[in-house]
């Protein structure tokens, strides 16, 4: 077998030797075509690398999970503006509260003072 076809190009048997021995003709039994470990590689990462391989998959997976990250991360911090601003009103309204009770109290104080003093005299 020479490996090539008509035309000049690799053809499945490139590679591939057989050796007879013997004189006698006729039937000489079976050839059995085993593949090695380096065509069962090949195979292997033929598969993982192809288009539609374990690889190309698992890249896809990840860029979809990216995306929901992506998606859930602009959603919290949404979720999080939402409770800043929440957060901010109640303090503004708490701080408001909190000065006009003050200004209650000096107002309390200042009467207080004024009756500690009107009977004193």
């Amino acid at each position: 077998m020479s490996g090539k076809n008509s035309s000049g190009a690799l053809d499945d048997a490139a590679g591939l030797m057989l050796k007879i021995t013997g004189t006698r003709t006729g039937d000489r039994g079976s050839i059995s075509y085993v593949e090695g470990v380096m065509k069962k590689l090949d195979d292997i990462f033929d598969r993982m690398l192809k288009s539609s391989g374990l690889l190309t998959e698992k890249e896809n997976n990840l860029k979809d999970d990216q995306a929901e990250i992506v998606a859930e991360r602009k959603e919290v911090d949404e979720r999080v503006s939402v409770f800043e601003t929440r957060l901010r009103a109640k303090f503004l309204y708490n701080d408001k509260l909190i000065s006009q009770l003050k200004t209650t109290e000096d107002f309390l104080t200042r009467q207080f003072d004024a009756m500690n003093a009107s009977k004193d005299n």
